[in-house]
């Protein structure tokens, strides 16, 4: 009847008035889009490889997320290693590590080390809608073709029709919809309905929906065996069965949409590990359903909050290794969230409607003893039931005769013992009897002054005590009545002093925040009251004297919050302790001040809700990205339910969260390095960072910057890091900061250890370690410094070898200059020797008598040549050379004394020109050679002896004719060597003695 119904309705175009929609429980929205790095804010398909980092497939290209920056994937035209220019529609990481992705034009695979692409063979053309593992070594395609299986470790690529059988007209040569696999079937929606087939593909066998009429788009299974299907109008039309396809519940409003004119569409069906089920639609953003009440909860677009869906048009869902779920919008990129991690619960005036809120600004809020919860904002005082509805709203509006209140503007709600509201505003207080439900206006009939009211707080005596902006007001209980401090015993003096928070303590004590005077404390048990202000003589106390909120650990420690910072109060001690941000608060005006089950301190601040943790020692910061409407909170008390729940309100809304119920993920995030930089410049490994164990550098490449990637995608601002490069860090650097720079790094082996955490007090987690050599500057080296220790002693051994070598140098050649001198000397004697020849001169006297006899003038002429020669002997005997005009002026001499001996027998003649005759000769050498001629040759006046004295480049020629005499009485054998060694002192150039066949041939070279 249901079915046939809904049947008449289609038929009759009219939507069924029975809703489905309902607002879901609370998510915090996470958003990634174009602004963010993305290629463009259009989703077609999501996935996660092995690493655990996200890959978003827009229409523009494909980006990988670790939770910081993405990195993108886009065509590159000539590169047949990069993505084709097709829309990635499908994502798949399979169990072995695989990566694939599916187009219009194709699968493909990536290459993790090369960073690039390879076509899958056999599915050029092919357009892969959906990738789906169904085994071992299997993955089905959803094609254009229809259904396709794959095995990646032959890549063998096959069709159902390839099987050889029948087949089924449903998975022949038409495209494929979507895939589902459940306990070894799968399931396969296509236009012309549902097929069951196994992985392998040889079998199929048709599933016949009569609701659905045929077509059927998006499928999904959860762990029951509860089957989805989205069919019908638009693909706007849900049907939820079991795979025994027995009993249906169809879902009929999802079509129309209150917001839009046009019929909504369900883009994607998703069941999680729990067995939710998912959708995203076209105008409804996301729904989650609940089995309990039957319904979908709606979450949609609220731009008053940061953490809603950033668009209702909502694309394809994912759920990833850690519970997150992504889901793809329609030109605003990616929202993800876990769902069941969220801590904070925002109400907004929009979300309670209120009428005519001008302002979104929450101050204070309370719960009565019927459960309902009062919210007083800047607009007026709200009253919401238990279940979650609006009840009333007290609101002044303008030109109504009759005010609701003393102000819009409320500052604190009180519900005391009675069930009663006291409602401070800025203008009075008034009270809301909820007996009678009555609000009465307090004023000054009641002794109450109409003034800027900031706090209330009930005693254990039941006394009413208000602060107000000038002033301290009490109503005493038991009188009934109102009574101002100036006639308190103790607090009298304190009269005329704003009072802005107060805190009764666990025994008893009274705590009055002021408003620019400091704190006070009254011991009412002890008759005793204490005041502190900040002074600039008293600066170890408190960091401000406006006093925004108290409260009270479980080890009876006060804490005073304030514009200028945080501070404790031991009052066992009496010491005070101040935070601010050297310590770690990232807000120095902090306010809304609660202490859980767990003693953690919850601090509402300009930087978001902070948490001082048990041991006071770090702080958590939640912000924008943990959920909250807004980073500022109001500079007042927060407010503890009788759940425990925590009530903070910020500019922007009420945050509401179980604060006991938080706990730091215990488990470790996934921690890669992500990014090496060598003096900023990106260091290109030969492979993937995620797989880098070993890296070696150069000796120049000793500055260098690590980048460290946790993936932690809730919040991974919040992660903390560790690390340290052994042995150059001496120890552990603990920080938020996920760039590391290394700077002069010298040359070693370092074991680079790593790890994260978030939560900064629990690190027993998992490290990484990289081993990283970088080369040693040759100067730097111990072998350089051994090779050059090495170097210098054997440069001064050598050294001193040469100075030792030259000293006996110089002494050898000292011998030998003395040697040589005395060999000078004797060859100077030898030859000098040779001028005095005996013979020379008895030969010369003889030859002289018989002339005296017999020719008296040629005797004078002989006489006057032997004079001569013994007078150029007697002047040159010290001299090392003579000019050669004067050697040959002496040698004519001589010639003319021995032509006088042999008349015709010696014919000498002499051919220098006056050009040579400046040249210099060793004294006596031609007169030696004339003489060693005439020693040793015969003279005959038939045979006469011909001596030729001439010149030749630079040498003087001595040559003689060969008649050589038998025996030489006078000859010693040793002129010519005398003459030798003599010239060899005196020139470069060797005496050339030759003896040819028919001449005698002396060469001296000219000095």
């Amino acid at each position: 009847m249901r079915c046939a119904r809904f049947l008449l309705l289609l038929m009759a175009g009219l939507p069924t008035l029975v809703s489905c929609l309902a607002q879901g429980p609370a998510f915090h929205f996470h958003h990634l889009g174009a602004g963010d790095g993305l290629s463009d804010g259009v989703v077609r398909a999501i996935g996660q490889d092995k690493y655990g980092y996200v890959w978003i497939a827009t229409v523009s290209g494909l980006n990988r997320y670790n939770g910081y920056s993405v990195t993108l994937f886009q065509n590159t035209p000539g590169d047949s290693n990069s993505l084709p220019a097709s829309i990635v529609r499908a994502i798949l990481c399979e169990r072995s590590g695989k990566l694939w992705v599916g187009c219009s034009r194709g699968l493909y695979q990536f290459d993790y080390a090369g960073s690039r692409w390879r076509q899958v063979g056999g599915t050029e053309g092919l357009g892969v809608t959906g990738i789906l593992e169904t085994g071992v070594d299997t993955i089905c395609l959803a094609t254009s073709r229809g259904v396709a299986r794959l095995q990646p470790s032959t890549g063998v690529l096959s069709f159902y029709e390839d099987q050889g059988t029948a087949g089924h007209p449903t998975l022949l040569h038409t495209r494929v919809n979507d895939l589902a696999y459940y306990r070894g079937s799968l399931y396969v929606s296509t236009d012309s309905g549902l097929v069951i087939t196994d992985p392998g593909l040889h079998h199929a066998m048709p599933i016949h929906l009569e609701p659905t009429g045929g077509r059927i788009n998006k499928i999904a299974i959860d762990s029951k065996g509860v089957f989805w299907a989205t069919y019908g109008l638009n693909d706007a039309l849900l049907m939820r069965t079991t795979v025994a396809f027995t009993e249906f519940e169809l879902f009929r409003d999802l079509y129309f949409s209150a917001e839009q004119e046009e019929g909504n569409s369900i883009n994607a069906l998703m069941t999680d590990s729990l067995g939710r089920i998912w959708l995203t639609t076209n105008f409804q953003g996301l729904l989650l359903y609940d089995p309990q009440l039957r319904q979908f909860g709606r979450y949609m677009n609220d731009p008053l909050q940061q953490a809603t869906v950033a668009a209702n048009h909502l694309t394809t869902l994912f759920r990833d290794r850690q519970g997150f779920i992504w889901a793809g919008t329609e030109g605003y990129g990616v929202d993800y969230f876990h769902p069941d991690r969220t801590l904070f619960r925002v109400i907004t005036s929009s979300s309670i409607a209120i009428p005519g809120a001008f302002s979104n600004w929450a101050r204070t809020a309370a719960e009565d003893r019927q459960g309902n919860l009062w919210f007083g904002w800047e607009g007026g005082l709200v009253r919401r039931t238990p279940d979650g509805q609006l009840s009333k709203i007290w609101q002044n509006k303008r030109y109504q005769q009759h005010r609701q209140l003393h102000s819009n503007s409320i500052r604190s709600l009180l519900c005391d013992d009675q069930g009663d509201l006291w409602i401070c505003t800025t203008e009075g207080v008034n009270r809301y009897r909820t007996a009678t439900g009555q609000m009465e206006f307090l004023g000054e009939k009641d002794s109450l002054p109409y003034s800027f009211y900031w706090c209330a707080l009930q005693d254990r005596h039941k006394n009413i005590w208000l602060g107000d902006r000038a002033d301290l007001h009490y109503y005493d209980a038991a009188e009934q009545r109102f009574h101002s401090i100036a006639a308190h015993p103790l607090l009298g003096r304190f009269s005329g002093k704003g009072v802005h928070c107060m805190l009764e303590d666990s025994r008893g004590r009274l705590w009055l925040g002021m408003n620019g005077a400091g704190l006070v404390m009254m011991d009412e048990d002890r008759k005793e009251v204490r005041s502190w202000m900040r002074t600039p003589a008293n600066d170890s106390t408190l960091m401000g004297n406006v006093i925004t909120s108290l409260a009270e650990d479980r080890e009876g420690v006060i804490w005073i919050s304030s514009f200028m910072g945080l501070v404790s109060y031991d009052p066992v001690k009496d010491q005070f302790t101040q935070y601010n941000r050297r310590n770690g608060l990232s807000s120095i005006k902090t306010s809304c001040l609660m202490v859980d089950a767990k003693d953690r301190l919850w601090i509402g601040s300009t930087s978001g809700i902070l948490m001082l943790d048990s041991s006071r020692r770090h702080f958590r910061d939640f912000d924008l990205e943990d959920g909250l409407p807004a980073m500022e909170f109001n500079d007042q008390p927060a407010y503890r339910m009788r759940d425990g729940q925590f009530v903070f309100p910020s500019v922007k809304g009420f945050v509401l969260f179980d604060a006991s119920s938080y706990e730091e993920d215990a488990r470790a995030p996934v921690l890669y390095l992500s990014s090496l930089k060598i003096r900023g410049r990106e260091y290109h490994p030969g492979g993937n960072y995620e797989e880098l164990r070993s890296l070696n550098l150069g000796h120049d490449e000793n500055f260098f910057s690590i980048e460290l990637a946790a993936l932690n995608y809730d919040h991974p601002q919040q992660t903390w890091y560790a690390y340290r490069l052994e042995p150059f860090d001496k120890d552990w650097v603990y920080t938020r900061d996920r760039q590391i720079n290394y700077t002069n790094v010298p040359g070693d082996e370092y074991h680079f250890r790593y790890k994260a955490t978030t939560d900064p007090n629990n690190w027993n987690v998992p490290e990484r370690v990289a081993e990283i050599r970088i080369a040693t500057v040759f100067y730097r080296a111990s072998w350089f410094w051994l090779l050059t220790a090495i170097m210098v002693m054997a440069i001064v051994y050598l050294v001193f070898r040469y100075r030792l070598r030259q000293q006996e140098r110089i002494y050898s050649l000292q011998n030998k200059a003395q040697n040589l001198e005395k060999e000078k000397a004797l060859v100077m004697y030898e030859s000098l020797k040779q001028q005095l020849n005996p013979h020379f001169l008895f030969n010369s006297l003889t030859s002289l008598g018989s002339l005296i006899r017999s020719d008296p003038r040629r005797a004078g002429e002989f006489l006057d040549s032997l004079s001569r020669s013994y007078r150029y002997i007697l002047k040159n005997r010290n001299q090392e050379f003579v000019p050669l005009g004067e050697e040959i002026g002496f040698a004519e001499s001589y010639i003319r004394l021995q032509k006088t001996r042999f008349d015709g027998g010696l014919q000498v003649t002499i051919d220098i020109g006056e050009e040579w005759r400046q040249g210099k000769i060793a004294p006596v050498t031609l007169q030696n050679l004339v003489e060693n001629a005439i020693k040793h040759n015969i003279i005959d006046g038939e045979s006469p002896l011909v001596i030729e004295i001439f010149t030749e480049a630079d040498y003087v020629v001595v040559r003689n004719n060969l008649q050589r005499k038998k025996f030489v009485d006078s000859s010693n054998r040793q002129g010519l060597s005398n003459l030798r060694t003599l010239y060899h002192f005196l020139s470069e150039r060797a005496v050339e003695v030759r003896e040819e066949k028919e001449y005698f041939i002396v060469k001296i070279p000219l000095l």
